[in-house]
């Protein structure tokens, strides 16, 4: 990277014009991917610069890359040539720019509509007043999180108050304390056009939140959302800031998580605050110690008809089996909620059987997280018999619980039969191998599930071989079959059947396998699945060596993960040939095995040849120099790879460096 200002400029200037050219070059590719609601990322072209309108052309440009040599001279020259196209600009951990400087530069950031400045010891509450007397009209977004400066200052409140075009500020991580707030609060008072506030990571308590509510309260408020998470916010505030909220008709996301609100503010919730709001959309009260109470009057106010709340985080909150009852008594006739967490709140099985008996009838939810309970078999079984029937849950988490082996059985007879879920996490479950082979087996007939995670559940050899077989039948052709029972319909089930059983192809489908029917040409199973984890397991040399033909055949499969399994050199070379034969795979994760020079050469050997995989974890593996040059050696001929996890190699530091210092690698741990 370039040290002088010249340098510098240059360098940034042809990233621009390079930027600018690919537009160009890919104009109606870029223009439909900006215009695509659902496309929220922005188009990077590299770590510095991305584009964030093409008509006309804006970029963001992202300079703390530079943050040890930007200065005012540099801003200045950068500002000249293509302050025109500036859109968001991130000045964050940069420290010898001064704000004077770059206020002076504003005539020339006509565009400009966010400032970043995280990490900035210029930052302070007399300079954001200056600098925002000398924004523009387009200007509607500030972020000064994370600045120490900021605390113990007094915000100057007319420049805030006489820039109606600020629409978002953010400043979390800056320490403000009660006193702060208050004066934060009272310069923002007057601003009708403030949409967005984040206030989360301080020190903020009651005194600042009524002044908050007060603000709300003003004539022509039109705030979306507020994020007061993590601060010390207590329930003698909040009848004030429900009061506030129920008063306005646009907040639609609220968090207030980790704070100290308790079962008397919790309450008031639940009585008060989602019974009668109207625009409410997200609430996440996560991280409160609200308990058994609150729980049921939220389970009440959830009951009430024609509420608009799509998603409550209720994680760590204490409220024990009686509250999670009443939720789940609410979902059998709750039409909005979409997005429910219960994680964390030591719930049993019969608060649990009372959520999958809600899940049976309820056709809304779509992701629902029950981590770190103490749900059991009984749970499982009756989760399990509603997701035969439920048509809306795309996401269940029931990671760190207890089900066991019995429960992977009650969710292997149910997968089969469900066509919405995309995402589960059985993660530390106990399944044991004979549970995890269940699931295992059950994917070959499931015709939904994207994503499955199964760590830290003591499995091995026999359920990477259910896994293995399942997703190789998703590819499996049969074009043995005469061509006039290409037509597969109903009464063609028999016939497939006995073409798979008779060449072997299949250990799953029989003649009562669920949605067999669905079977369509050219396949031999309806899995979709595209990641997959088996961290901290005990799939051993035997288990990769099997999951290595998955990794060779599946047209599927996106990610895999294998970190911390006793997989060996033997192991390793098999997934590294195995590699080689890949076009799809883009993630692979082996941090934390053995899989030695041996193994490393093998997979330096598949990185050769690959050009799909963009991620690889390889680090703790004892790959020594050996592996790590062949490694090396062969990332130079790699243009793919993006991310390299490699440390902890037991290979010299001049290794470690050179692979370091490639330049195609972005990111490097």
């Amino acid at each position: 990277m370039a040290t002088d200002d010249e340098s510098i400029i240059q360098e940034i200037l042809e990233l621009c014009q390079h930027a600018k050219n690919k537009v160009e070059r890919k104009r109606e590719t870029y223009l439909k991917r900006l215009r695509n609601k659902d496309y929220r990322k922005e188009i990077d072209f590299n770590k510095s610069i991305s584009i964030i309108n093409y008509d006309p052309i804006l970029f963001q440009f992202c300079l703390h890359k530079y943050n040890t040599l930007l200065n005012d001279n540099i801003l200045t020259r950068l500002f000249e040539q293509e302050g025109e196209s500036i859109g968001h600009l991130d000045l964050s951990k940069c420290k010898y720019f001064t704000i004077d400087g770059l206020i002076d530069q504003f005539v020339r950031l006509p565009k400009l509509q966010s400032l970043k400045m995280q990490f900035s010891r210029q930052v302070d509450a007399s300079s954001i007043a200056r600098l925002l007397e000398n924004t523009h009209s387009t200007f509607s977004h500030l972020d000064i999180s994370c600045n120490m400066n900021l605390h113990g200052s007094q915000f100057v409140g007319a420049p805030l108050r006489v820039n109606p075009h600020i629409s978002s500020i953010t400043v979390m991580h800056s320490h403000l304390n009660d006193e702060d707030g208050v004066a934060l609060f009272s310069a923002l008072s007057g601003n009708s056009g403030l949409l967005h506030l984040n206030a989360s990571f301080n020190q903020l308590g009651d005194e600042s939140v009524r002044l908050l509510a007060r603000m709300l309260e003003c004539a022509g408020c039109k705030i979306k959302t507020l994020n007061l998470a993590t601060n010390q916010i207590t329930d003698d505030s909040m009848d004030a800031l429900i009061d506030a909220i129920v008063g306005i008709d646009t907040l639609s996301e609220l968090d207030i998580s980790s704070n100290r609100i308790g079962e008397r503010g919790g309450v008031s919730i639940g009585q008060r605050l989602i019974p009668h709001d109207r625009s409410l959309r997200t609430l996440v009260l996560a991280s409160n110690d609200i308990g058994p109470d609150a729980g049921m009057a939220i389970g009440q106010g959830l009951a009430t008809p024609d509420i608009m709340i799509e998603s409550l985080n209720l994680a760590h909150t204490l409220i024990g089996d009686d509250g999670a009852m009443a939720i789940a008594g609410a979902l059998h006739s709750n039409r909005s909620l979409k997005h429910l967490d219960l994680s964390f709140n030591c719930l049993e099985n019969d608060a649990g059987c009372a959520i999958g008996a809600a899940i049976a009838k309820n056709q809304a939810v779509t992701t629902l997280l029950l981590k770190r309970n103490q749900f059991g078999e009984h749970t499982v079984k009756v989760i399990g018999d509603a997701l035969k029937t439920n048509t809306s849950l795309t996401l269940l988490d029931l990671s760190g619980n207890q089900i066991g082996l019995k429960g992977a059985k009650s969710l292997a007879f149910s997968l089969p039969l469900n066509k919405t879920l995309a995402d589960l996490d059985l993660s530390y479950n106990l399944l044991g191998d004979a549970g995890g082979k269940l699931i295992g087996d059950c994917l070959a007939t499931n015709a939904g599930l994207v994503r499955l995670n199964l760590a830290a559940n003591r499995i091995g050899v026999e359920t990477c071989k259910s896994i293995s077989q399942s997703l190789k039948n998703s590819n499996l052709q049969f074009n043995h079959l005469p061509s006039n029972q290409f037509n597969l319909d109903r009464q063609d089930i028999p016939i497939i059947i006995h073409y798979f059983l008779r060449n072997k192809k299949s250990t799953f489908l029989t003649s009562s396998s669920p949605n067999i029917h669905h079977i369509a040409s050219g396949q031999a199973s309806l899995s979709k699945l595209r990641w997959i984890c088996l961290d901290c397991n005990r799939v051993g040399d035997e288990g990769a060596i099997v999951l290595s033909e998955v990794i060779a055949n599946n047209s599927t499969l996106k990610s895999i993960s294998l970190t911390n399994n006793h997989i060996g050199e033997r192991g390793g070379k098999a997934i590294g040939e195995s590699l080689m034969m890949n076009t799809k795979l883009i993630n692979l994760q082996l941090d934390s095995n053995l899989i030695g020079p041996v193994g490393a050469k093998s997979i330096g050997d598949a990185l050769r040849r690959n050009t799909t995989l963009q991620s690889l974890g390889l680090s703790g593996n004892r790959i020594e120099d050996d592996g790590g040059r062949a490694i090396n050696d062969a990332l130079c001929d790699n243009n793919s790879l993006k991310a390299l996890m490699i440390r902890n190699n037991s290979f010299g530091q001049d290794l470690q460096s050179l692979i370091e210092s490639l330049p195609q690698i972005s990111e490097i741990y």
